[in-house]
């Protein structure tokens, strides 16, 4: 665990396993976001996967976050 400063981040939830198809996907889908925010935004870190889920909990319905940190574009 780190601790990090207040930040803003674009961040997408997605239900079931963490696979790197959906990791992926979600990325694209975020990434694709960023870019359609008409330049307001740029990435501004690496890209982070937070499960929230115990071993318990079944595959199809564990939750994952993928988040990017972002900044305003210069």
């Amino acid at each position: 665990v780190e601790n990090v400063g207040a930040m803003w981040a674009v961040s997408i939830g997605v239900r079931g396993a963490t696979r790197s198809g959906r990791v992926d996907a979600a990325s694209a889908e975020r990434d694709a976001w960023i870019a359609r925010s008409g330049g307001a935004w740029e990435r501004a870190g690496a890209p982070r996967v937070m499960g929230y889920n115990g071993p318990s909990v079944p595959s199809s319905r564990q939750f994952i976050e993928i988040q990017i940190p972002v900044r305003g574009a210069q």
